[in-house]
């Protein structure tokens, strides 16, 4: 993973470049926007299953993507899948996005990335389950870069 260090930050100078675990993710892209949401488990989902927060910056409340660095895909088809995927991990994570909760550890985003870089699996306990299910991300067509304001358990 990619993370800015513009501001000269030695946490994020020591992180970037590093490997880490992700867990399962579900992409969704329309146009030359796109989607994110994390499976608590990996395993294909239905149209109930509930997804999860995708624990990484640049994303929204709302599952959008910012595309800052990303190299949008030119082809608009199935056969750009692998293309948004790694477009998504090549592109440098800068911002938190103003989501309250990324994440379930102790220590917050950072420590959580610091504690997973060369590990083999990402934990599902750190992952927010959110109330939204497949069907409704899959009917979504907000795309704006906004976060509600819902209560945090």
């Amino acid at each position: 993973m990619f993370f800015s260090d513009r501001g000269n930050d030695r946490v994020l100078k020591n992180m970037n470049g590093k490997l880490y675990p992700h867990p399962a993710l579900l992409f969704r892209a329309c146009g030359t926007h796109l989607w994110v949401r994390a499976l608590a488990k990996d395993e294909r989902p239905t149209a109930e299953t509930k997804l999860c927060m995708a624990p990484y910056w640049n994303c929204y409340d709302n599952g959008v993507c910012c595309t800052g660095s990303m190299k949008i895909p030119q082809e608009k088809s199935v056969t750009a899948i692998d293309l948004w995927e790694e477009s998504f991990f090549q592109s440098e994570f800068t911002h938190a996005s103003g989501v309250r909760k990324h994440i379930r550890f102790r220590g917050g985003f950072l420590a959580m990335w610091q504690s997973l870089a060369g590990q083999e699996a990402f934990p599902e306990k750190y992952l927010v389950k959110l109330p939204q299910k497949l069907a409704e991300f899959v009917r979504n067509d907000d795309h704006s870069y906004r976060n509600d304001n819902r209560n945090e358990d």
